[in-house]
């Protein structure tokens, strides 16, 4: 039974077993089984697909960045990046 605040309003804590739980994000409210559903299939889906790998962020990175024409850059990048594959000079 849930406690009563001393004004008599019911506890803002305590949920009727009836009424669906709500989740308040950015200011709109959803169904917390919505969103449980959602997030469920949401990863179930991810499973399916490919995931992004880090070779694959370094070569969009390489491809698309001004400045990957100079030899300086492409070491840097790859240092950073932790591709150090170059042959010796």
């Amino acid at each position: 039974m849930p406690m009563n605040h001393p004004a008599g309003q019911p506890d803002p804590n305590s949920q009727d077993m009836n009424q669906p739980r709500r989740v308040n994000i950015n200011g709109a409210d959803f169904d917390e089984s919505f969103l449980a559903s959602l997030i469920a299939q949401h990863f179930s889906s991810a499973q399916k697909t490919s995931r992004i790998k880090l070779s694959d962020a370094f070569e969009i990175y390489i491809r698309e960045n001004p400045s990957s024409h100079r030899k300086k850059f492409l070491y840097n990048a790859s240092l950073y990046f932790g591709y150090v594959d170059f042959p010796e000079r």
